[in-house]
């Protein structure tokens, strides 16, 4: 995977169901001055790529996020209104499918630990924060979510698929154990799926 920043059509990222042309980020950030600095380093670098909106506060970008797709949040963990992991923490809660990039007024490794651990996509220190690297944290994020989203898509079909089936169908790990257990399977044999995932079939 190329470290430049996106830069050209070429180099747009495709998601589960389509080519997204322009992405529309949602950058949360309580200095009017700071987020100024931040919108320029994405938008003057990629012309035409991003959309920024902004919010001032955590309770301002719940607000958005209910109201509107954003594809990637940039999150100021000190806002006004919410300061630390919690900030995070509390954005994931409500909306855990939209990838966040965690920014911070410096390094912090307890919170890039735990922000990262919990889903952040990445997390960037504001205090040396250039263009290049803000650009590339973007796409790599953009990237690996459409790549999830794909995974989850494929997953889903593959689960509807074998739900439809006419045959018993199951699946065990190396230890015997059952992993999955499909409707018909489970009818055939009367018991349910929390009966028999994770045992063998001794148990």
């Amino acid at each position: 995977m190329s470290d430049q920043p996106p830069t050209s059509q070429s180099q747009l990222v495709e998601t589960a169901t389509t080519i997204i042309t322009r992405w529309t980020l949602l950058l949360v950030e309580s200095d009017g001055r700071e987020a100024d600095r931040l919108q320029a380093l994405i938008t003057e670098e990629a012309v035409g790529m991003f959309q920024v909106q902004r919010a001032e506060s955590l309770e301002a970008a719940l607000t958005k996020l209910s109201l509107g797709r954003f594809h990637l949040v940039l999150l100021n963990l000190t806002l006004s209104d919410s300061d630390g992991v919690g900030t995070f923490m509390r954005l994931k809660s409500f909306f855990p499918e939209v990838p966040v990039i965690v920014l911070s007024e410096r390094d912090n490794e307890s919170w890039a630990r735990q922000t990262t651990q919990e889903g952040a996509q990445d997390f960037l220190a504001k205090d040396r924060l250039e263009a290049y690297w803000l650009l590339r944290s973007i796409r790599h994020a953009l990237e690996r979510h459409a790549a999830e989203e794909k995974l989850r898509a494929a997953r889903a079909f593959y689960h509807s698929l074998v739900e439809t089936l006419p045959h018993g169908i199951f699946r065990k790990d190396l230890k015997g154990r059952f992993t999955f257990a499909n409707l018909r399977f489970c009818q055939m044999t009367g018991v349910n799926p929390e009966q028999i995932l994770s045992r063998t079939s001794t148990e």
